[in-house]
């Protein structure tokens, strides 16, 4: 199948279009456009997680290498992204102007 990408740019407005190309072992009468563009797109979730883990966390640079350190580690880091994410609201303002407020209730 063919996908058909496009992206603009909010900073500069610039819009680009990409063909991706996929294969699928899904029947055709499963195979929908609208969930193969869920499919498509959830890709995205986990890069953000990973682009998150890597640039909040500094993972590249983690010095931790050995035995099961680097899995509890990731486990931990992750454990905090969902965390902030659950406590966070983001209220946009237009501009790429947020504002970003955490509520924790403690007892």
């Amino acid at each position: 199948m063919r996908i058909l990408r496009h992206r603009t740019d909010l900073k500069t407005g610039k819009v680009t279009r990409q063909t991706v190309h996929a294969i699928t072992d899904m029947p055709a009468h499963e195979a929908s456009p609208r969930l193969i563009g869920r499919i498509a797109r959830s890709q995205w979730d986990i890069e953000v997680v990973h682009h998150i883990r890597h640039t909040t966390f500094a993972e590249g640079a983690s010095r931790i290498r050995t035995g099961h350190g680097p899995e509890n580690i990731a486990i931990l880091r992750i454990l905090a992204i969902n965390t902030l994410r659950t406590l966070m609201r983001i209220r946009d303002f237009g501009s790429g102007r947020h504002l970003v407020t955490v509520t924790i209730d403690i007892g």
